[in-house]
């Protein structure tokens, strides 16, 4: 068997388990100014302590979903994509959507200076490229001459104008966009929970809200345990009266309840 087949294998046998872990992800920090300044696991922050999991079955739909994604720009087999990321939940579905797409992975050291940065991706033929937060600040002053990589895409939040936002194109599922739009008490339909298949952006950010924000910890329906981000606080999904929840939802923000509509539908099926 081929290292992919084992991922569907367990994807198949064991699809709700717990496949990967990340507590108090890397992208909640402002990205770092050099390696010496991130670690490659993040110490738990008293004011932001969270988890975020993913399951045998949704880790091997991400990988389905990366996979498409690169196949939808035409990347050919065999074509090398670099992967420059920290630890992280987006690390091995990446990492197995590249070889399901018959790409070759080339992973970077975290450590890498700018100048080292550049030679490697030069010398592997590198043409798409996966970074995250952390490394901004040592690509910022070399993108221009990365004339080879001609797929650019970020993980995390404020995307750097040379680059794609690799989580909003390969998603793979419905796009919500809150809105500022009330929602009246008589409209507001059944408790949701978070979408099983949707990502909610905050309009003031573009940024998808973190499990943590829209999650029911307890497995029974009520009110979220909600988690202050930024300036807002995020409570309960609920389905909107009449209205399909494919095309939009009530999400509570700062006590109040708004409309959220959707946005796009991401390519890549899983």
């Amino acid at each position: 068997m081929v290292i992919t087949d084992f991922l569907e294998r367990n994807a198949r046998l064991y699809g709700s388990d717990i496949a990967l872990v990340e507590v108090n992800p890397s992208e909640e920090r402002d990205s770092a100014v050099t390696w010496r300044e991130a670690s490659l696991i993040a110490e738990a922050q008293p004011d932001a302590p969270y988890r975020r999991e993913l399951s045998w079955r949704d880790f091997d739909r991400r990988a389905n979903r990366f996979a498409n994604f690169l196949l939808s720009r035409n990347v050919r087999r065999g074509t090398k994509v670099g992967i420059l990321l920290m630890n992280c939940l987006e690390w091995l579905p990446i990492y197995f959507g590249i070889l399901k797409a018959g790409c070759i992975a080339v992973p970077l050291n975290f450590r890498y200076a700018s100048d080292e940065i550049s030679y490697c991706l030069d010398l592997a033929d590198v043409e798409v490229l996966v970074f995250g937060p952390e490394f901004v600040s040592r690509l910022d002053p070399i993108q221009e001459s990365l004339t080879r990589v001609k797929i650019r895409l970020f993980v995390g939040r404020n995307v750097p104008g040379y680059a794609e936002d690799c989580r909003r194109l390969t998603c793979g599922e419905t796009v919500y966009l809150v809105t500022d739009t009330p929602v009246a008490p008589e409209a507001q339909g059944a408790y949701l929970g978070v979408l099983a298949r949707s990502c909610v952006f905050d309009a003031d950010t573009g940024r998808e809200l973190t499990r943590a924000e829209l999650e029911h910890i307890e497995p029974v329906p009520g009110p979220l345990s909600a988690q202050r981000r930024e300036s807002r606080v995020y409570g309960a999904v609920y389905a909107l009266e009449g209205t399909d929840s494919g095309s939009a939802v009530a999400v509570e923000v700062d006590g109040a309840l708004l409309r959220a509509e959707a946005e796009r539908r991401a390519p890549g099926a899983s």
